[in-house]
């Protein structure tokens, strides 16, 4: 195989194949482009904003590979791996592929990237097929009671190019439950599942995503619906995976190192139900929408900076004022009455040395100068502060993640709920409500890319809103209660009831056939307050993307 990909960079002009269409966020791609930038093996991958092209993920790929004298038997397996998923995209054939509809010689246990069908006119059209199988068993023991499930899931994928420039994907799946509810909940994305909580003996869920994008070395633009995610570490702080997808219209102009990202997307606001008595109950959704841009750049090529803001606004259709990226939004929000919500954030990312990456981020969502330290709840933050250690042992191929994430009481609330940073009442950033901070440790093992272990402690604290005599004490520590006119002006980290949290957690895949692979996760999870909770998950499955 190493013989195989020597002779072929040597005799084949590297020449990349542009589609515009991108790679999900949840790939195993990006960790190993993370691992070799922290390692010195490409100095041009930028990992603060995801998702990106398939063009862009070849020319790492390649990059890397004119470096791989700097790689460990590991990562040259890794970047073996890689450069036969992207084959396409890096070499324009489809060598290192083959599909079930297109090739008689069809062989389902090779060591190839599998598609349904596959058809490349080159420099005019090019279309991918893919189909997806999924199969999992969920075990949930909370509170001394057992919730077991069963999930399958089945669907596809389509994906592809006009004229190298215009890309398209369009990605469909259903899936049914058998078993206890609370048990599918072990997979993280149901909980906002429309079609699975529509009503209590509802057990069918669907996804769909997809986009139109185009892309030109320098930009790329895209309308759609997928997983975007934007900051460092596994807390992100902007826009994480904890809400439900929403459709965007996004802009990226990159030039060397220099990097501008803009998002315009629709959300979800609050939900009303109401009833007529001609046609049952009637669906009411409030509109609200989440702007964003960032510009990023790296003064030297081991340390990066970025600057940015998000705004949160409803209550009317979409505001042209949003739609400019080029435009200073704080400033913006004050132009237009101050209706809206308005957050600032810089970032950094610095590897002081190979196999060690330090990455922060600090989020302003409100603050006053002078009142710094004095608990007035206006003084809105967040902060995250990680660092990544890779490969400490040369012959174990290990990652260690140490991270830290601090929010402040009401930060990302709004006194206008429809201004909260959220998507249909999920945090858009990282999962952890205000008033609480949270430290975790994790150790990730990939002996190979078929191969992978990760096993991670957190450690959490909550100052929770409480009520008495029915009425609630709110200490800023819910996302979706802003401060009203009655509650306090000043408030303490922490304060409330606090709640501890230990959580273990351990995940592992292993893939026995290309593109099929077996998933397992446990988590053991303690919290302690003025009522105790325990709870143990365990789950298994089988993912088969071909």
């Amino acid at each position: 195989m190493k013989k195989f990909f020597i002779v072929l960079i040597l005799t084949i002009p590297v020449l990349i194949f542009s589609q515009g269409t991108y790679v999900s966020v949840e790939s195993e791609v990006y960790p190993f482009l993370d691992r070799m930038k922290t390692n010195g093996a490409i100095e041009n991958y930028y990992s603060e904003s995801l998702p990106l092209t398939r063009k862009k993920i070849a020319e790492l790929l390649l990059s890397i590979w004119e470096r791989r004298e700097k790689l460990n038997a590991t990562d040259r397996s890794f970047l073996n791996y890689y450069l036969t998923q992207f084959g396409f995209e890096a070499f324009g054939t489809l060598d290192r592929s083959e599909s079930i509809f297109t090739d008689s010689d069809f062989d389902f246990f090779s060591d190839r990237e599998k598609f349904l069908f596959a058809y490349v006119k080159e420099k005019e059209f090019s279309i991918f097929a893919k189909s997806y199988f999924f199969m999992r068993a969920n075990y949930l023991d909370e509170l001394k009671t057992n919730y077991k499930a069963g999930l399958g899931e089945i669907g596809g994928r389509i994906y592809g190019s006009f004229a190298n420039v215009i890309g398209f994907e369009m990605d469909g799946r259903n899936g049914i439950l058998k078993g206890d509810k609370a048990a599918a909940l072990v997979d993280e994305d149901l909980r906002y599942n429309f079609k699975l909580f529509e009503k209590i003996e509802s057990n069918f869920f669907d996804r769909a995503y997809g986009y139109i994008s185009f892309e030109h070395p320098n930009i790329t633009m895209k309308i759609g619906s997928d997983r975007q995610i934007i900051g460092y570490g596994s807390n992100k702080l902007i826009l994480g995976d904890n809400s439900p997808n929403f459709n965007y219209v996004s802009l990226r102009l990159n030039y060397k190192s220099f990097l501008f990202d803009y998002t315009h997307g629709w959300l979800l606001g609050e939900r009303y139900d109401v009833y007529d008595k001609l046609v049952g109950y009637i669906t009411s959704v409030d509109p609200k929408y989440f702007v964003h841009h960032r510009i990023s750049f790296s003064p030297f090529s081991n340390l990066r900076l970025g600057f940015g803001e998000s705004v949160i606004y409803s209550r009317r259709g979409v505001d042209f004022a949003y739609l400019n990226p080029f435009n200073f939004y704080k400033s913006t929000e004050h132009s237009l009455q101050d209706r809206d919500n308005t957050l600032l954030y810089a970032d950094v990312e610095y590897i002081p040395f190979q196999k060690i990456k330090l990455y922060s981020t600090l989020l302003i969502d409100d603050v006053d100068f002078g009142k710094l330290g004095s608990g007035w709840f206006g003084n809105q933050f967040a902060l995250n502060v990680g660092v990544n250690i890779v490969n400490p042992l040369a012959t174990i191929p290990l990652h260690f993640n140490i991270e830290y994430v601090r929010v402040e009481p009401y930060t990302y609330t709004h006194r206008i709920i429809d201004n909260n940073y959220s998507n249909y009442n999920y945090p858009l950033g990282s999962n952890l409500q205000p008033n609480s901070d949270r430290v975790i440790f994790a150790v990730n093992y990939f002996p190979s890319p078929k191969v992978n272990f990760t096993a991670s402690t957190a450690y959490e604290r909550h100052g929770k809103n409480y009520s008495i005599n029915w009425e609630t004490i709110n200490v800023g520590g819910d996302l979706n209660l802003g401060r009203r006119t009655t509650d306090p002006e000043y408030v303490k980290f922490l304060d409330g009831k606090l709640e501890r949290t230990l959580s273990i957690e351990l995940k592992c895949f292993y893939e026995f056939i290309r593109n099929i692979k077996l998933h397992g996760k446990f988590r053991y999870e303690k919290i302690k307050s003025y009522e105790n909770y325990n709870a143990l998950i365990f789950s298994i499955g089988l993912i088969s993307f071909i």
